[in-house]
């Protein structure tokens, strides 16, 4: 009978230094390092050999989840870990280790994927909803690439699949969408031009428009508006058109011309009237002073005009006429 009670006694100590073995209380917090969620993740003070046994695949890198209670006491019950809850409703958050890759890189990465379809001017990119969020372990490059894309021309309407890191096996995967388009700088005025004024550096201002509304007949470029005129009022800062301006005005509607004609070493000239207003080279109709006889001539200098070689009879008969 002492045997027997010598015997029990034992069993129960060894029951109860078992149990006290096995007794565990839970972190608060735990950072994953490996693939997988380990039952020593959860609980502190377990013997080494059950704190390595696998639960549960780890959640993605960078990212944290929360047990909740009623998940614990389960685990504990299956692994029989000796778990009382120090407060009702105890929690622990699974952290897995990584960093966060750069918004900069998944930017650099979109726009690498735009330049052949965008290869006009620069590219503005809108991004739809929150960032890509991509995460890979502590010790990989922080890099991204492009593995599908998609863009609609019309729209500028794209999405991407992208994963981390660029090279190797991804571990983590994203997709994104948005809006991107080519972007021009173009001159326009700064303030209202009125018709006859020579455009200088100052009067010029510059505007950024998406390439795909550009007109092929928009000054895009600063030397084809310097030193032009316009050839009516130009608002400020909206496109000229190159229809809109012309060479300064040399001649003026109503002002007083010397007209030449010139046929190899002869030389004629005769005073005229201006009935249009002309930049250097261009065509204006001209009326001879003494004669009342207008022709066409080519503005050649400032209140200078040269006739045409048609006009070149009607010249010399003028002359005539005012000199017999």
């Amino acid at each position: 009978m002492v045997q027997i009670a010598a015997m029990l006694t034992a069993a129960l100590m060894f029951v109860a230094a078992m149990a006290t073995a096995d007794a565990a209380g839970l972190r608060a917090e735990a950072v994953i390092e490996g693939e997988h969620v380990r039952l020593g993740d959860l609980f502190e003070d377990l013997p080494p050999a059950r704190a390595e046994i696998v639960i549960a695949r780890a959640p993605s890198y960078g990212r944290a989840v929360t047990l909740q209670a009623d998940w614990v006491r389960r685990v504990a019950r299956a692994y029989s870990v000796d778990y009382r809850p120090d407060r009702r409703g105890e929690t622990i958050v699974l952290r897995r280790a990584g960093k966060l890759v750069p918004e900069a890189a998944v930017e650099a990465a979109l726009m690498a994927a735009l330049e052949d379809r965008l290869p006009e001017g620069r590219i503005r990119l809108t991004r739809d909803g929150a960032a890509a969020a991509l995460y890979v372990p502590d010790r990989t490059e922080a890099s991204v690439a492009v593995a599908t894309f998609r863009f609609e021309p019309v729209t500028g309407q794209f999405s991407a699949e992208l994963v981390a890191p660029a090279a190797g096996d991804p571990v983590s995967r994203a997709t994104v969408g948005g809006q991107a388009e080519a972007i021009v700088d173009i001159p326009v005025p700064a303030r209202r031009l009125r018709a006859g004024e020579v455009i200088a550096t100052a009067d010029l201002a510059w505007i950024e428009l998406p390439a795909r509304q550009i007109r092929t007949d928009i000054a895009m470029a600063e030397d084809e508006l310097l030193g032009m005129s316009p050839r009516r009022t130009l608002a400020p800062e909206r496109p000229v058109r190159l229809s809109e301006i012309r060479p300064p005005v040399i001649v003026a509607r109503g002002a007083s011309v010397r007209m030449r004609f010139v046929s190899g070493p002869l030389v004629i000239t005769a005073i005229g009237r201006a009935l249009q207003d002309g930049a250097d080279g261009e065509i204006i109709r001209v009326v001879n002073i003494d004669s009342s006889r207008t022709i066409e001539a080519v503005v050649s200098g400032p209140d200078t005009v040269t006739a045409l070689t048609g006009s070149a009879a009607a010249v010399a008969r003028s002359v005539q006429e005012a000199n017999p």
